[in-house]
Formats: structure tokens, sequence, C-alpha cells
């Protein structure tokens, strides 16, 4: 059966690791090489996320008729809590010892409050409501709306598509969503640039264009069961995401961040199926390693290079040299991260994901989710 059949489930697929891989490379060069149009990478991440929850909810609707709101949040705890919790403990470690707490860097009120920030997933709220000095853990801000866009976007899924009819008529409507967050950031651009970058409502639609590629795959599948055509809009898709990179987007409200985030999820429906140059070099092993340790990378390298240049290691070994040793030492973490902790955590969440969907706790009309 096509990869594209709506009847088929997704499962796992190294080709989207492959494009976390390359998600996670943007972003590394936004933070160590000054790339400007490698923030895309985030959105990336974002389309991604919204066609895997989507996909898999409307999966466990057609399983079990019935999804697990408590169960849901439990498996995405599971998920994303025990690295960050890793890299939040570290830094509290850091600022008891008073690494980055002196006169030097940032007043230690300050430091607490990114840690409150990041362990409520607000941390995108901080940045607009509280003018924090200090950005070891800025990066924070794209799993705080991730988080603020999953409390509500299981509920809404359930309402739109309590019946078969309704799940088709939901696409185009979250299709309609996206549209109108465009033009609502179109219309506050550029009076408020912190608030478009950094706010909820205001970026909700790179994950939304991610939901309607769920929708795409699973109603409007045609395209994919012709021999070629998944391949071939894959690279013609990846080539307009090379090009809006290139381009440099200069803001969110610029209209080439929605072009990228169409572009990316023509791209990731193009490769679900392994067919076709892009899907194959997606799922090689070493780029599907980098996909698989691509949270706990993200989660680390920022903070790796700004305490290497606390330390002074850019002016000791070299810019690059220095950035080179803060990459590695993040990679490190990540892959530790990964294999000690995430790993244990993930083999938890599957086997929630396997129980029973009908268990004595809050039941809605609807799937149980579990994430890839």
């Amino acid at each position: 059966m096509s990869a594209g059949s709506p009847t088929q489930a997704l499962g796992y697929r190294p080709t989207l690791d492959g494009l976390r891989a390359v998600g996670i490379a943007l972003v590394v060069l936004v933070h160590y090489c000054g790339v400007a149009g490698g923030y895309l990478g985030v959105d990336l991440f974002f389309v991604l996320s919204g066609f895997l929850i989507t996909t898999l909810l409307l999966e466990e609707r057609d399983g079990f008729g019935s999804v697990s709101l408590s169960r849901f949040y439990r498996r995405r705890a599971l998920r994303l809590v025990p690295a960050l919790a890793v890299l939040l403990g570290f830094y509290v470690a850091l600022i008891v010892v008073g690494v980055v707490s002196d006169h030097h860097f940032v007043d230690e009120s300050v430091v607490w409050r990114q840690v409150a920030y990041g362990a409520t997933y607000t941390m995108n709220l901080g940045l607009i409501w509280d003018s924090l000095p200090a950005q070891d853990l800025k990066h924070l801000w794209s799993l705080a709306m991730e988080e603020q866009f999953y409390l509500v976007w299981p509920a809404v899924l359930v309402a739109l598509g309590a019946g078969t009819g309704r799940v088709r008529r939901a696409g185009p409507l979250v299709a309609a969503a996206v549209v109108a967050v465009v033009a609502v950031r179109t219309a506050l651009a550029p009076a408020h640039p912190t608030t478009l970058d950094a706010g909820s409502v205001t970026r909700f639609d790179s994950i939304l264009v991610g939901c309607v590629a769920a929708f795409a795959r699973r109603h409007a599948p045609g395209w994919t069961r012709r021999a070629g055509t998944p391949a071939t809009a894959a690279v013609a898709a990846a080539a307009m995401a090379v090009l809006v990179v290139v381009a440099r987007p200069s803001a969110p409200y610029d209209g080439l961040l929605t072009a990228f985030d169409v572009a990316a999820a023509v791209c990731l429906l193009g490769v679900l199926d392994g067919q076709g140059p892009l899907a194959r070099g997606l799922a090689l092993r070493p780029v599907v390693f980098v996909g698989q340790i691509s949270y706990a990378l993200y989660l680390w390298h920022r903070p790796a290079i700004i305490f290497a240049g606390r330390a002074h290691l850019m002016d000791r070994l070299g810019v690059v040299p220095g950035k080179l040793v803060a990459l590695a030492a993040s990679v490190a973490v990540a892959t530790l991260s990964y294999r000690l902790v995430e790993r244990r955590f993930l083999r938890r969440k599957r086997r929630l994901a396997r129980a029973s969907s009908h268990d004595a706790e809050l039941v809605v009309p609807g799937p149980a989710l579990a994430e890839a």
C-alpha cells in the first residue's frame, strides 16, 4: 500500500529524522556561523511537529475511537521534560556556584527568571513581558510555543473531527486558520517585532501548516501514488526552501516564512515513501543519527557556545577552533542525553502508547495520541 494511503499507519520513517537533522543544522548555522536564514530550521521543526501529532491523532481516532487527554499530556511530558530537566538542572548548578550569576555577566535574579520561564514553558512570553538581558536559555521560546499550541490542539482537533465527514472538512478550516494568522501578523508588522517573533498565536501558522499536511496525506493522497511524483515534488520543494533560506527573511512577518513552511510540508510529504535521491539522502545513517539527537542538540548547542565565549575559548584557540570545540561538546552531551535519558523515557512513552485508551480517566470522543 502506498505510503500516502490514508489507511496506512505512519510508523517510523527514517526520512523524518533526516528532516530533523536538516532543521537542527539550520539552527546551528544561525548561532555558530551567523547564517541569518538558518532560523527557519525552527519552523521546519514546527511543520514536522504539526504533521506528526495530527497524523497520529487521526490514526488513533480510527483505532480506538476516543482520546485520553491525560495520557496525551503524560506522553508529551515523557518525551520532552527529562532532557529539559537535565539542562535546567545543570544551569541551576552553575548558578549555585556563581558561574553564570556574577557581575561580569548578569544579575542572579535574571538567571533564576530564565530557569522559571524555561521550566514552565513560558520563555516566549517572558521575552515579551520581561526584558531579559541574558539570553542563555532564550532558545527555549520555541519549546514553549509548541507546548502552548498543544494545550489546545487535541481538543480542537477532536471537535473538528468528531465524525468522518467533519474530518474531511477540518483540513480546509485549518488552512483558513493559517491564512488568518498570516493576516494578523502582517497587520501588526513591523510595530511589534518581539511579539511577532516569540508570540504564540502569531507563530502558530507554521505548526498549522504541518497539521494541514497531515490532512492532505490522509484525504488527498492521489499525487503521492503517481510514479516519481513525490520524489520530484520533494526536490522542487527543497529547492524552494533553500532559496528562502538564502533570501534571509528579516522577520517572522516576512511573507517568505509562509512560503518556507509550505515548501517544507510538500517536501515532507514527498519523502515519506523513501523513494528518490532526496529521501535516500535523508535516510542515510549519519543523517538519521543527527535527527535522533536533534532535540537534545537543540537544548545544548546555544548554552555551549555562550559558555565557550565566557571561558574565552575563542580568544585562546581562535574563533573557528573555539566554535568547533563548543559544537563538539554540545554534540557529545546531546548524544549522552539521547542514549542515557531520552531513550529510557521513550520506552516508557511507547508502553503508555500501547496501553488501552479506555481506562478510568478523562476521555473525550476522538483518538488517543502518541508522538513519534
